[in-house]
């Protein structure tokens, strides 16, 4: 378990009903990732949020890591013993980055984008969960798509599922009756949840997703417990990214205010990823990052990034080894 002083300290959110409630948002990067970050940590500055989340170490460099503790957002592990695991294995064990304190995980994938301050919509969130006898929210990846048509899909192209099928099997978990979820963005009340996960992704084989995967697993063999949320709200990403629109400067999908959107899409149809040169102090920088290919979205993750990099200019300058 990580030392408390490596987090900003937990927020206490209120629901409209005035309970009181500690919600630590999480999100996470390794040393490849390390820049993307940027866009996501300037978007939460901008609302006013930049306390309220924390970065989860997932193989980031010495530097790095300090750059993240001097501004209280390093949420870090002893380091591993042996080979580095895979960033996938260090996100399903987020109940080890969590503090104690916290009662309330909420995560966002780094190649996200916060639009709104989420901290007051997800007290609510949590406050309804807790009436309704649910210990998880998230969203389905596609609306159209149930588990039994990505398992198609997947096999189709190629990709092996093989081991996500016998986990549905051993389950007694119905393909053609869940939907098939994304672990883009989602709330968790439970850390017996947690642990489930973490436990699902290092036992079962590696696949394509297994991550993912394995976070279906869990939310669905108890779907009681399971609230989903819209997609169209809290993770607008593939196909939904080209029916965004814009109204008095804010972005809707399908007549829903967007909160995030999201940089991932099935055959990078709507994002792609490249190897970007920038700058800092004059020192030029070659970074990966997961960028729209709509020009108002790529325009808006440019200026976050590059506002990020202008306001942290010094210490990233050490951040990057320099």
């Amino acid at each position: 378990m990580p030392s408390a002083e490596h987090f900003p300290k937990v927020g206490a959110l209120a629901s409209p009903q005035g309970e009181r409630m500690a919600i630590q948002f999480l999100t996470g990067a390794d040393s490849r990732m390390f820049a993307q970050l940027f866009i996501l940590l300037q978007s939460f500055q901008d609302l006013g949020a930049s306390a309220a989340i924390a970065v989860c170490d997932f193989g980031l460099s010495a530097p790095q890591r300090r750059f993240l503790e001097e501004r209280r957002q390093l949420a870090a592990l002893p380091p591993p013993r042996g080979k580095p695991l895979h960033p996938w294995y260090y996100k399903s064990s987020l109940i080890d980055f969590l503090p104690r304190e916290a009662e309330v995980a909420a995560w966002v994938d780094a190649d996200m984008v916060m639009l709104a301050d989420p901290r007051p919509p997800v007290a609510a969130l949590v406050a309804e969960m807790a009436k309704d006898g649910q210990t998880f929210a998230t969203c389905v990846d596609d609306p159209r798509r149930e588990i039994a048509h990505f398992l198609e899909e997947i096999e189709h192209g190629g990709g092996n599922v093989r081991p996500f099928r016998e986990l549905l099997a051993q389950w007694r978990i119905a393909p053609q009756q869940h939907p098939y979820l994304n672990s883009g963005f989602f709330i968790v009340t439970s850390r017996r949840w947690l642990k489930d996960w973490k436990k699902t992704t290092f036992e079962v084989d590696e696949h394509f997703l297994w991550e993912q995967n394995a976070f279906n697993i869990t939310a669905w063999r108890n779907p009681g417990a399971v609230r989903l949320i819209d997609p169209r709200q809290w993770n607008v990403h593939g196909e939904a990214l080209a029916r965004l629109t814009r109204r008095s400067d804010q972005l809707f999908c399908e007549e829903q205010t967007v909160m995030v959107i999201h940089a991932t899409s099935f055959g990078e149809r709507h994002h792609s990823v490249e190897m970007t040169s920038w700058s800092v102090a004059g020192r030029p920088q070659t970074s990966r990052l997961r960028l729209f290919r709509d020009p108002a979205l790529r325009a808006l993750q440019t200026s976050l990034f590059d506002r990020f990099v202008l306001a942290n200019e010094a210490s990233l300058v050490k951040g990057l080894g320099g």
